[in-house]
């Protein structure tokens, strides 16, 4: 019997490819983020536009991604204390 021991990756997830993965990821991760601090801010009555969250979460999304933050992988990434 000829057979090769092969190991894969397969996602969970019904999406189409790894972009669409860490995209959707960022995302879920800078949302956690900045629900965060608005509710802080909200709290001591400096809440933000939802306009103004909104390019926040994609801001913040895009440079979780650029820099393939490990948080993005994180079970429970807005637990994890930043270094």
């Amino acid at each position: 019997m000829h057979c090769k021991l092969v190991y894969a990756l397969v996602p969970e997830s019904p999406f189409n490819d790894l972009e669409e993965i860490i995209e959707s990821r960022a995302t879920k991760l800078a949302r956690e983020m900045i629900q965060k601090v608005d509710h802080t801010m909200k709290l001591e009555e400096q809440g933000t536009e939802q306009e103004d969250s909104s390019r926040q979460v994609d801001k913040l999304a895009s440079d979780l991604k650029s820099k393939m933050d490990s948080r993005i992988w994180d079970k429970n990434p807005a637990r994890k204390a930043r270094k």
